[in-house]
């Protein structure tokens, strides 16, 4: 049985990786569109989130590959290499047939909650929500997108394993600070 990719594992390598990079991206994002800043998250080989991939799979010991074609429309998914993978007859659409991290990187906090229910709709251990507030403005937003889950769950229960992990970046004069909340850790709390 392969090994699960926890939250706090995905928080290990976005603190790590955040730690060599620190410098460069806060720089970056003081004077970066916002779709500039996307391309340096989500880029694939260079993008941060790639390199988050990459610590991971240190971690649980397998080959990730960096899916960035917004697999059902969502913006990453980490997937085991090597499988499964659906693939039509013609040797095409190859889609994979489990997902281990599926993450939704959305530079604008208002609309956050659109990128919380493509999660929920869709199966993977580790969900993985990326935006950005102050902190002040958070605890409302937190309480708005656990309360779509207890909806979506009284609906159709998803499997209890599911873990949801949010990650909230704000710039704090010239440096870019991380903190992190879950669904069972709801309070912010300091990533990097």
């Amino acid at each position: 049985m392969k090994k699960m990719i926890t939250a706090k594992a995905f928080c290990d390598a976005w603190r790590k990786v955040w730690n060599r990079k620190s410098e460069k991206m806060s720089s970056a994002f003081a004077v970066s569109s916002w779709g500039e800043w996307t391309k340096l998250m989500l880029t694939t080989e260079s993008g941060f989130l790639h390199e988050v991939k990459c610590e991971i799979e240190n971690v649980v010991s397998r080959e990730l590959i960096y899916w960035c074609e917004e697999i059902f429309r969502t913006d990453v998914a980490f997937v085991s290499k090597g499988g499964p993978y659906f693939m039509n007859s013609y040797g095409e659409n190859t889609m994979p047939l489990s997902v281990d991290v599926l993450i939704e990187h959305e530079s604008q906090f208002q609309t956050t909650h659109d990128e919380m229910w493509k999660l929920i709709f869709y199966r993977s251990p580790l969900k993985v929500i990326v935006t950005y507030a102050h902190p002040n403005d958070w605890k409302s937003k937190l309480e708005q997108l656990m309360g779509f889950l207890d909806l979506a769950n009284k609906a159709f229960p998803e499997n209890p394993d599911t873990r949801y992990l949010f990650i909230v970046g704000h710039h704090a004069g010239k440096e870019m600070r991380w903190r992190w909340a879950s669904d069972e850790q709801h309070k912010l709390q300091d990533l990097c």
